[in-house]
């Protein structure tokens, strides 16, 4: 995958329903890596589920309000034209 998107989506706690987006600028794939502790060999492709430790890591990035009590955070990747 050349060209990515990755984002933050968040959702509605104990449900399925999306809440909002937050689109992160481009951060190399070793460092979502290091943040995720996942395989050096991981493209982080996938839907990661973020906990309070990577929120912080990623507000390096990208300013946001952690809000775990009312919703879900997770580490999505898209395909981009």
């Amino acid at each position: 995958m050349s060209n990515v998107q990755r984002q933050i989506n968040y959702y509605v706690k104990h449900g399925e329903d999306l809440v909002g987006e937050i689109v992160l600028p481009k951060i190399d794939v070793s460092e979502l890596r290091t943040i995720f502790g996942v395989p050096d060999d991981d493209p982080m492709c996938d839907a990661f589920p973020m906990d309070e430790n990577q929120v912080n890591e990623l507000k390096r990035f990208v300013d946001f309000e952690w809000d775990a009590e009312n919703f879900e955070y997770f580490l999505h990747c898209y395909e981009v034209q």
